[in-house]
């Protein structure tokens, strides 16, 4: 299972120089810019600003392009079938628009395998957030900020 880990987020996202020390590569840190920008505009904003997310789904696409980021290869049907998932959220008001776009531009810098523990792990973040929120406020109808969630996970599969 770490052998995985390691495969699927910090070869992508980290090099290696000599023993054990470790920098974030130039993608790495873009997303997790992008994501510590995220969550703090919907903090403090209640959104994500698309002016956060275009420069950033910009760069990540031209990296892709370029060939240094993941390779989409074979897996594009399992990053489609997440997109799919991320749609049917966004009907049923699970999430709001900006963190479905947060979450595709975030997979602009992810291998699909990646994105889906990603947004699994989000999701599971974001539903402990929830359940802590209903029990201190009693109430229903909170709002619950996603961004964060998904920075927590990006942090947390690292």
């Amino acid at each position: 299972m770490a052998a995985a880990v390691h495969r699927l987020f910090l070869i992508p996202f980290f090099r290696f120089r000599g023993g054990s020390e470790v920098i974030l590569s130039d993608s790495g840190f873009i997303l997790l810019s992008l994501l510590t920008g995220a969550a703090a505009t919907d903090i403090f904003r209640g959104r994500i600003l698309n002016l956060w997310l275009l420069p950033a789904a910009a760069t990540g696409f031209l990296i892709h392009i370029s060939g240094r980021g993941s390779a989409w290869g074979p897996a594009w049907k399992t990053g489609a079938a997440a997109v799919l998932a991320l749609l049917a959220c966004y009907l049923i008001r699970a999430v709001g628009a900006g963190d479905v776009k947060l979450l595709l531009t975030a997979s602009l810098f992810l291998p699909a395998e990646g994105f889906l523990r990603l947004v699994v792990s989000s999701f599971v973040i974001a539903a402990a957030f929830a359940v802590l929120a209903l029990v201190s406020e009693r109430r229903r109808g909170i709002r619950i900020p996603f961004a964060p969630s998904v920075l927590i996970a990006y942090l947390a599969l690292c």
